[in-house]
């Protein structure tokens, strides 16, 4: 149990400069993973997702997702184009087809374009809170277009 390969990868270039064979990654596609050294447990999963991650614990599903991560830890992202604010960022998550973070400790859900008739549109337009009374939406530097609240003046949308 010591000493076996822990890494997983399928593509070429994927997990190409691995020097850590104990360090449980799992990469698919075309240099996936491609410039980890070092670093633990990242799965990467597209054309070059997660290409210069070198540290740990990123998870990223999507092609060309994650680019920009070299030092960022514990974050993850689900869609093609999509990336966290910066290349050492901390817990972000980021869902949707081109989407970025707007930093550390940060969600975001939705593409990239906000035009409502784009053939190309990606943006969400609703999210809808798993439990029923508990989640914050918003904060000051970023506004909702429209709130719809069940119990503030008869569901009237601000």
């Amino acid at each position: 149990m010591g000493n076996e390969v822990k890494n997983t990868s399928f593509g070429p270039g994927s997990l190409d400069n691995q020097e850590n064979k104990q360090s449980s990654h799992t990469a698919f596609g075309f240099n996936a993973l491609n410039m980890s050294e070092e670093g633990l447990h990242q799965t990467a999963f597209g054309k070059s997702a997660l290409k210069y991650a070198t540290t740990n614990s990123n998870t990223v599903f999507g092609t060309e997702s994650g680019i920009s991560i070299t030092t960022g830890k514990r974050n993850t992202i689900l869609g093609n184009n999509s990336d966290i604010s910066k290349e050492d960022g901390l817990a972000q998550l980021v869902i949707g087809y081109g989407a970025k973070s707007h930093g550390d400790y940060t969600a975001v859900l939705g593409g990239f374009n906000k035009e409502e008739n784009s053939s190309d549109q990606t943006a969400l337009k609703a999210i809808i809170p798993s439990v029923d009374n508990y989640t914050n939406l918003g904060s000051s530097d970023y506004r909702y277009k429209e709130l719809f609240v069940n119990k503030l003046n008869n569901g009237v949308v601000y």
